[in-house]
């Protein structure tokens, strides 16, 4: 089953439990743009492969998604695309995105960095691991997902809608304020002024912390 990268206007169903993601290794922007269509991916072909779609997504059990796919074959010139790499066009190997995704199942990562959906009671305390081994064969990247880390993307208790392609985003600090900013706008927690829209005020702690950054 193929699935086709859609436009930078087109978007998809993003769990807040799964968003804002920092790790305890340098948060590049390739990492976090792996992560980012690695969702999207997980999400589009689970609904390919089972009886649910987007709109009886909310209805997706723990016991359904044990039974259906935990392992996912992804296109590998797809994900090249996602990630902003054309063959014949500078920089295109499969080896690196690999090492990006092991990195990722590696090392320590974190996710719902500001908290709002343990806020609500989506506790991810029980994660191990979000993502599990990746390689890449016959023109595929594989990856086996966790279970929960699959329920968590197909049934979000709370989601935002964000867009499919981040080719437009430039350094690795964007994806992290601008899920922000969609959260506060998509669910009426920002503010307005002289027609503007506003998040919420964050705190420099908090921000830093997000950001990783000192000063």
């Amino acid at each position: 089953m193929n699935m086709a990268l859609q436009t930078r206007e087109e978007t998809f169903t993003k769990s807040v439990a799964l968003s804002s993601l920092n790790i305890t290794g340098d948060l590049t922007l390739r990492k976090q743009k792996a992560w980012h269509i690695l969702l999207y991916c997980v999400r589009e072909q689970f609904f390919l492969k089972t009886k649910f779609d987007p709109s009886n997504a909310h209805e997706i059990s723990k016991e359904d998604v044990q039974r259906g796919p935990l392992e996912f074959q992804i296109k590998d010139d797809l994900i090249m695309e996602a990630m902003g790499y054309l063959k014949g066009n500078g920089f295109y190997s499969y080896s690196t995105i690999v090492k990006i995704y092991r990195s990722l199942a590696k090392e320590v990562v974190g996710v719902d960095a500001f908290g709002f959906a343990a806020a609500v009671g989506d506790d991810l305390g029980g994660f191990s691991s979000f993502i599990g081994e990746c390689t890449h064969e016959n023109g595929y990247f594989r990856f086996w997902i966790p279970p929960m880390t699959v329920y968590f993307i197909v049934n979000p208790s709370i989601s935002f809608k964000s867009p499919v392609n981040w080719n437009a985003l430039t350094n690795k600090y964007s994806p992290l304020i601008y899920d922000i900013c969609l959260y506060f706008y998509e669910h009426g927690t920002s503010h307005e002024l002289d027609g503007a829209r506003y998040t919420d005020y964050i705190s420099i702690d908090d921000f830093r912390r997000v950001t990783g950054t000192e000063n």
